[in-house]
């Protein structure tokens, strides 16, 4: 227990480390998935989240703001992604029965987590093909998405790639060749051509992609990090 909350002392405070304005691409938001309609209504009123605590890591600190992510299947199409967010202002560990706000009789150690208020985005962070949300990511990432699966970048390079793929599979544009680290990329008519920094040469039927540019992110990014 005293190692546990030695973890919980460092878990939000950055180590002990100076405060310094946080990058783009570092995290400092948790996103957390609502599971339905009474847990958003008691997030919001009670401003906090929680979260089992073997869901967080060391290597996560510090954690700085919580992210609302809904899903389309619970709460509709247009309601779904993430909305809101908060600044967290103070946590406390406890074992899950004490969150009464929504009671659950169960020992196990969680997370609560008080936001200051919950703000809500300019612009919603919406799904796309995939349904796995990412747990880490940056609340300037966050403002600057318009997907899901562009929490999912790492670098500038990657969320450029990603908006170019965006333009050629949502928005059926044509485009000459695009440069990702090597790789060069383009797409006319009918056909998105690839020619790898290996020189292996693909084409795809740009009709698979349509509507999925992270599918087609996955793929050159395998053989083009």
């Amino acid at each position: 227990m005293k190692k546990f909350l030695e973890f919980v002392r460092t878990l939000f405070s950055g180590g002990g480390k100076a405060e310094k304005r946080p990058e783009v691409y570092e995290t400092d938001c948790l996103v957390g998935v609502v599971r339905d309609r009474r847990q958003l209504e008691a997030n919001l009123a009670g401003k906090f989240y929680h979260v089992p605590a073997r869901f967080v890591y060391e290597l996560d600190m510090p954690i700085k703001y919580i992210a609302l992510y809904t899903s389309a299947s619970t709460f509709g199409r247009g309601n779904a992604g993430i909305h809101r967010y908060g600044k967290i202002k103070s946590f406390r560990a406890v074992p899950r029965y004490q969150i009464t706000a929504l009671p659950k009789n169960s020992p196990e150690m969680y997370f609560v987590f008080e936001v200051e208020e919950w703000e809500t985005l300019g612009r919603p962070v919406r799904p796309l093909e995939t349904a796995q949300v990412v747990t880490m990511t940056s609340l300037a990432l966050i403002k600057k998405s318009e997907y899901m699966p562009e929490l999912y970048m790492r670098s500038e390079e990657q969320f450029l790639l990603f908006q170019y793929l965006k333009d050629i599979c949502l928005n059926g544009a044509d485009k000459k060749k695009y440069n990702y680290n090597g790789t060069k990329i383009a797409a006319s008519g009918d056909t998105i051509e690839v020619i790898f920094k290996n020189g292996e040469r693909r084409k795809f039927d740009r009709s698979i992609f349509n509507g999925r540019p992270f599918s087609l992110y996955r793929k050159l990014l395998v053989k083009s990090g």
